[in-house]
């Protein structure tokens, strides 16, 4: 009976355990735009640039997506993907989600593939902070996950 309560008491634990990192990512980005007769955009977005993270990694990544801004520059809707990688050449493909403005915000994206190293990562949330300054992007991320 002790041994089974050793044993689950482990278990718990270990799947409790999670990693928390912070990521920091910089580059540059364009737009391509449609003006809409309400004052609307529809924007194709790109970036590329580097990143390292407080885990010791470090690589490239780029994303594409499309964005619909209202007359009052609200997003109203928003598509956008990134892959990344890695120093060892293992790469991640991230999901973005954000409903700020475009000048500045936060949202959040979601690892949903990965090789190598990242492929423990798939699932895992984080949030973000991003600022521009002209069309360099400066993007802060912290993130946690479970480790297995």
């Amino acid at each position: 009976m002790k041994l089974l309560f050793m044993v689950l008491f482990y278990l718990a634990v270990a799947n409790s355990y999670a990693t928390s990192w912070t990521k920091e990512f910089n580059g540059i980005s364009s737009l391509e735009k449609i003006s809409l007769s309400d004052g609307g955009i529809i924007s194709h977005y790109k970036n590329s640039g580097n990143w390292k993270d407080s885990l010791g990694n470090y690589g490239t990544q780029k994303c594409f997506g499309t964005i619909l801004v209202n007359s009052s520059q609200s997003i109203e809707d928003w598509k956008m993907f990134c892959e990344g990688m890695d120093q060892d050449r293992n790469k991640f493909v991230l999901e973005y989600f954000r409903n700020s403005n475009m000048e500045a915000g936060t949202g959040s994206y979601v690892f949903i593939d990965g090789t190598g190293k990242w492929k423990k990562h798939i699932g895992t949330k984080c949030n973000y902070a991003i600022n521009y300054l002209d069309n360099a992007m400066f993007n802060f991320d912290k993130c946690q996950s479970k480790t297995n």
